[in-house]
C-alpha cells in the first residue's frame, strides 16, 4: 500500500491539515530535490518530502 502514497497522503500523514496542505503544494514541495505541484505525484516512502520556506 506505500506503493501508491501522494505527496498529499505523506502531508496528510505528517499531520498537517488539507487546507494547509494543498495550499502548500500551490506553491510546492521537495520531493527528493524536485519541486512538485501536483497533490496526487507519487512520493512512497524512502521519498524524502520537504516542505521548503515560503
Amino acid at each position: 500500500m506505500t506503493d501508491s502514497l501522494t505527496v498529499l497522503d505523506r502531508l496528510l500523514a505528517a499531520g498537517i491539515s488539507e487546507d494547509r496542505a494543498r495550499a502548500w503544494l500551490t506553491t510546492g514541495v521537495l520531493v527528493d530535490g524536485v519541486t512538485v505541484t501536483d497533490p496526487e505525484a507519487p512520493a512512497a516512502p524512502p521519498a524524502r518530502v520537504v516542505l521548503p520556506p515560503v
